[in-house]
């Protein structure tokens, strides 16, 4: 008389692909799709997008995690490689490239902000609006990248941002021109990105520099 229909080897097999099953289901991530993306955490964005969460899903102020990354990304090459790749995977699903914060801010406009010529880059060639304006000071990416190099913001803990060097800034230009960046758009007190580099604390020969970018056809 047989006890068992399985032999033992079976039996073992048996419960070891269910215990196997029962613990290899995802767990959610710890921090939402956004946050998730600011740390560069692409199997946590890739989790969230999976489970139906939008890639344009908004936090405070209106951040989506292409806001996040542009506006709040360190200056750590590793952890820049890692949210690049995210950005490349939620613009692959769908993120909207142009998507507005409560400020009317881009990701494209955040990366001038702070500087980031590789976000920047990436954005563009996904077709970020390079002369897109916020709502307040009605920059657009060129002003802001100006702004960088005169004056960069920083706030106390972190590394937000860095003040760009002149090559820096000479390589944001020519990247932003290269998508047809208009350099006579006024911002909300009337002044072009042109005007604004005349009208800057920059070094004579720094000037010089700039605006011949600037105006090279």
């Amino acid at each position: 008389m047989k006890i068992f229909k399985y032999s033992l080897p079976a039996i073992i097999l048996i419960f070891t692909l269910a215990y196997s099953n029962e613990f290899s289901k995802k767990k959610p991530p710890r921090h939402s799709i956004a946050i998730s993306a600011l740390h560069g955490n692409l199997d946590a964005v890739k989790y969230w997008i999976e489970q139906g969460t939008s890639p344009d899903q908004k936090e405070g102020a209106g951040y989506a995690a292409l806001h996040f990354i542009a506006k709040l990304q360190r200056y750590d090459g590793t952890q820049l490689e890692n949210q690049l790749a995210v950005v490349r995977y939620l613009l692959a699903n769908g993120a909207d490239v142009n998507l507005r914060d409560q400020g009317e801010m881009t990701p494209l406009l955040w990366a001038a902000v702070r500087g980031k010529i590789p976000v920047a880059r990436l954005l563009l060639q996904n077709g970020a609006d390079v002369n897109a304006q916020d709502s307040i000071r009605k920059r657009t990416p060129m002003h802001w990248a100006i702004r960088m190099y005169e004056k960069a913001p920083i706030h106390k803990g972190a590394q937000y941002a860095k003040r760009l060097t002149l090559q820096e800034l000479i390589d944001f230009i020519i990247l932003l021109k290269q998508y047809n960046a208009d350099i006579n758009i006024p911002d909300a007190r009337g002044i072009t990105p042109l005007q604004w580099v005349g009208r800057t604390k920059f070094k004579v020969a720094d000037k010089k520099a700039v605006l011949a970018v600037m105006l090279k056809a």
